[in-house]
């Protein structure tokens, strides 16, 4: 492997391990709910990289950054939808606990399809994830580079497997902790652990520059 993309792949990894509103979603659904749920918001959030690292490619990232109120209603965005799905857990805090894998039925797919979706609207709708590529991905394309496009795209692809094999690891650790916690108890904690963390992501878009 060349040893910039080496560099990248080195990079990307240390930064997917720090703990930021994707890897701590996707761990809390997955205790909350089980793996699979887990896997397929992964799925949605690595799917969402594809439109973040097309901004940084074509240069639409660098109009954002530019446009202060461009990047404030992606950022209220974001919040919003956030707080939408904070609102959704309120109302099924009282469900019954959630039953894993193995004693459910396989969800259909419009569901599987709505799981995914929510991973995939909450990355693309953070524009904090846009400038990051902004910042980050030029810096290993090289100068002379005969097709910097492309080479942003490659740079893309290897984020998105290396996020994926992460937070695939990160979904099945803390299903197999979901397994601990059907109890009531453990569920009543659980479910307003997830409304906690979704609010508490969403004041982060709008606090935080």
């Amino acid at each position: 492997m060349d040893a910039s993309l080496g560099s990248f792949l080195a990079a990307s990894v240390l930064l997917t391990l720090m703990p930021g509103p994707d890897n701590l979603f996707v761990i809390t659904q997955s205790m909350v709910y089980g793996a699979r749920r887990g896997l397929l918001i992964t799925l949605g959030l690595i799917s969402g990289i594809v439109v973040h690292t097309s901004l940084a490619a074509t240069g639409l990232a660098l109009v954002i950054e530019q446009r202060p109120d461009l990047y404030a209603l992606l950022r209220y965005l974001g919040a919003a939808y956030l707080l939408f799905l904070a609102y959704q857990a309120y109302r099924h805090r009282q469900d019954a606990p959630v039953r894993l894998q193995a004693e459910h039925p396989r969800p259909s797919g419009w569901k599987r399809g709505r799981w995914w979706l929510r991973g995939f609207v909450m990355n693309v709708l953070n524009p904090k994830v846009t400038l990051f590529f902004l910042a980050f991905l030029p810096r290993f394309v090289p100068p002379d580079s005969p097709a910097p496009t492309a080479h942003f795209f490659l740079l893309g692809a290897l984020f998105m497997g290396q996020g994926l094999l992460l937070f695939s690891l990160f979904a099945l650790l803390a299903g197999r902790l979901a397994r601990w916690l059907q109890r009531p108890r453990h569920q009543f904690l659980l479910r307003w652990l997830e409304m906690a963390v979704l609010a508490l992501l969403a004041l982060s878009l709008i606090l935080l520059p």
